[in-house]
Parts: structure tokens; C-alpha cells; sequence
């Protein structure tokens, strides 16, 4: 039985092949926090700012008959879905005097980024699921708005 990392990269995945940098460092550190990025599938777009995919939205069910009766027509359907590529950026902006006088100058600066790759790791996680609320909501799509609700028709 073929198994998610066989035929996808996971991010996990993705992170251990790339070159030993400050990005893997952060990575390495987010998906420590949260379970959620160590399965995630990465791949490339087949755009140059996203990716375009077709969703089935529905399935014919079938026609229950008795003898002599007939049988509905049916057919599925399906959506042209867009998901955008984007980046998650800020800069962490620490005190100058605070650093300086931490005994431990690399724990003092590290504390302060430990939140921000927390953050970022929550940042991420609700906008695969809820979508960026901030931006155009056809920006970025969360799975709620693909698959729609818990006992809604999409």
C-alpha cells in the first residue's frame, strides 16, 4: 500500500533535503511546534504565482429501482480551484541594551525568536485551514472554504 511520502514530498520532507541554512534552522524549529507542518505536502505550482487544480464537487449516487422501473441520468461535477503562492515574512525587531546586557547573549536573542517562529507556525496553520482573512479572500483559501462545512453541500 503506497504510503503519503511515497508519491509527495512532505514538508518534513522538503526540509531535510535542502542545504544546512538559517530556512532549515527556522523549519526545523516551527514544525517542532506544530505537528501539523511535518506532514504537509510541498510541491511546485503549475503557475508562477500558484497552483490551478480541479475539484470533484459531486458524485452521482445511483438510482434506486424496483422492477420495470428507470434509471435517473447523472453525471458528477467538478471546479476549477486556485491556490496562491505566497510568503510569510516580518522581522524581529529586539533591544539593542536588552541583548547586551543578557548574560547569554545567543538565549536572550533566541527567546525572542522562539515566539515569533511560534507565531508563524499558528500564522500558518489557521490559514491552511480558515484561509488569510486579512487579504481578498480569493487570495489564499483555506480548506474550509474548498470543502465547505461539516454537513453543507459545496
Amino acid at each position: 500500500m503506497a504510503t503519503v511520502g511515497d508519491t509527495v514530498v512532505t514538508f518534513d520532507e522538503w526540509v531535510k533535503r535542502m542545504d544546512k541554512s538559517n530556512v532549515k534552522t527556522i523549519i526545523e524549529l516551527a514544525a517542532a511546534s506544530n505537528l501539523m507542518l511535518k506532514s504537509a505536502m510541498v510541491g511546485p505550482g503549475n503557475e508562477a504565482d500558484g497552483n490551478t487544480t480541479t475539484v470533484r464537487t459531486s458524485y452521482p449516487t445511483g438510482t434506486w429501482t424496483s422492477a420495470y422501473e428507470g434509471v435517473n441520468s447523472e453525471a458528477s461535477h467538478t471546479k476549477e480551484v486556485w491556490d496562491a503562492a505566497g510568503y510569510l515574512e516580518g522581522y524581529s525587531v529586539i533591544a539593542k541594551r536588552y541583548v547586551h546586557r543578557s548574560p547569554d547573549r545567543k538565549a536572550a536573542r533566541m527567546q525572542e525568536e522562539r515566539a515569533f517562529i511560534q507565531g508563524y507556525s499558528e500564522e500558518i496553520e489557521d490559514t491552511f485551514f480558515h484561509g488569510d482573512r486579512d487579504l481578498n479572500p480569493k487570495e489564499f483559501l483555506g480548506l474550509d472554504q474548498r470543502y465547505g462545512k461539516i454537513g453543507a453541500e459545496t
